[in-house]
């Protein structure tokens, strides 16, 4: 008797929460269709005489309400219950495209950057470099996004610049006065396309005679470039000319009072000036030729400024007489091939191979021959007698950092044996 009570009153309580809850339902009910209706009087009473519009907020306001109450449609007299409906498929859509942008990322970009960069390269090319990069991707895909052009590709200026560079050399002076107020010259041979000091010397009396003397020996053989940029000095006479004609040199002349038509040159030089120059009295010829020459023959050119990661570099300092060479420590890698050491080690070889088979007779000849004074050829001439492995290593740069020209004329104590001559220069 007792469990039927029991029974009967858990049936009492949970139609009494029925009830309840039907209750709080129709009163949601009533107030969802209250605001239903009365944002519709909003809508119309803001509106001007035409037809109704509708914002974004009233659009998300109806999706909200027919996702709480799907019955709303029935109240709904501004629009028809089908565009309500399209309102919240497109409001899912949306949803899930926003939730679904995590997914695989846009190549479009890469491949137009791309295309840009490169305007001789096809869809092939660019889908494999983008293939090596990890980017899986059809070729269609990349031949969609490519940039299109009118007409057949064509460089840049400045990419045909940079490819004509490696034929221009250029030329130029400039006046350093002594402690006795005498003019001293200065020439210097650059080339563009490392921006490298080929030749530099020093005269009082800069005549065409001598300047066509350093052309040939700045270019000997056929390293001569194709074009030599020039100002209107008049030291550069009919026999500069004819040299320059005669080497296959095409000469290129600036403006008048033009030296920015010049401009790389004319930096260099002004870095000679204010870095060196600036800051001493030079005296005379010699000591002018031994405060230039050194830094920029014996190592073809200018040091580069070496800066790492935190701006410092562990380097070290090594001389061979009065010329100094920064060399990074720990640093195993090969030497870069020295052009002024190669080119005088050829030249030495070549006068020594003259002497021995009697096509000249003597030093004198080979100086007059080569328009150079004797004490010049006495003191490359022994570089022609370097053991074959020395001269190999200098062909290929694998010579000490600190073997210079100026260094190797300078040793008294070369031996004459090929092995002793490695031990010496630590050829390996």
């Amino acid at each position: 008797m007792g469990r039927y009570s029991v029974a009967a009153i858990l049936k009492l309580e949970r139609a009494i929460v029925s009830r309840l809850v039907s209750r709080f339902h129709s009163r949601a009910v009533v107030e969802l269709e209250n605001l239903a209706l009365r944002h519709q009087l909003h809508v119309l009473r803001r509106q001007r005489p035409g037809r109704v519009r509708l914002f974004t907020f009233d659009r998300l306001l109806w999706v909200l309400l027919y996702r709480l109450w799907p019955r709303c449609l029935e109240v709904v007299v501004l629009v028809k219950p089908a565009t309500v409906v399209r309102w919240h498929r497109q409001g899912f859509r949306l949803l899930w495209r926003w939730r679904s942008r995590s997914g695989r990322p846009s190549v479009e970009r890469e491949i137009r950057e791309m295309s840009s960069a490169n305007p001789l390269w096809g869809a092939p090319r660019i889908h494999g470099e983008l293939l090596k990069l990890g980017i899986e991707i059809s070729q269609a895909t990349v031949a969609k996004y490519m940039v299109r052009r009118q007409g057949t590709p064509s460089q840049s200026w400045l990419t045909f610049l940079h490819n004509h560079i490696e034929g221009i050399a250029a030329i130029d002076m400039f006046v350093v006065a002594s402690a006795s107020f005498r003019l001293l010259y200065v020439m210097i041979i650059l080339a563009h396309d490392r921006r490298s000091i080929v030749r530099t010397a020093v005269t009082e009396h800069p005549t065409a005679a001598w300047l066509s003397r350093q052309l040939i020996e700045a270019f000997p053989w056929d390293t001569a470039p194709r074009y030599l940029l020039r100002d209107r000095d008049a030291s550069y006479g009919a026999d500069f000319r004819s040299r320059v004609e005669a080497m296959g040199i095409t000469a290129v002349i600036t403006a008048p009072r033009s030296p920015w038509q010049n401009a790389y040159v004319e930096r260099v030089i002004g870095s000679i000036r204010r870095e060196c120059l600036d800051h001493i009295v030079n005296f005379y010829e010699r000591h002018l030729r031994r405060v230039l020459l050194p830094p920029i023959d014996a190592d073809g050119g200018p040091a580069p400024e070496h800066l790492s990661l935190n701006r410092f570099v562990a380097m070290q300092m090594k001389r061979r007489g009065v010329e100094m060479r920064l060399v990074l420590e720990g640093d195993s890698t090969p030497s870069r091939v020295n052009p002024p050491l190669l080119k005088a080690v050829a030249r030495a070889r070549r006068w020594s191979q003259d002497l021995l088979s009697g096509r000249v007779q003597s030093v004198g000849d080979v100086a007059k021959r080569e328009g150079i004074d004797r004490r010049s050829v006495r003191r490359l001439i022994s570089l022609g007698f370097l053991s074959p492995r020395i001269v190999e290593a200098i062909a290929e740069g694998r010579q000490p950092p600190d073997l210079t020209v100026i260094g190797l004329t300078r040793r008294v104590d070369l031996p004459l044996l090929w092995n002793a001559q490695e031990s010496a220069l630590s050829i390996q």
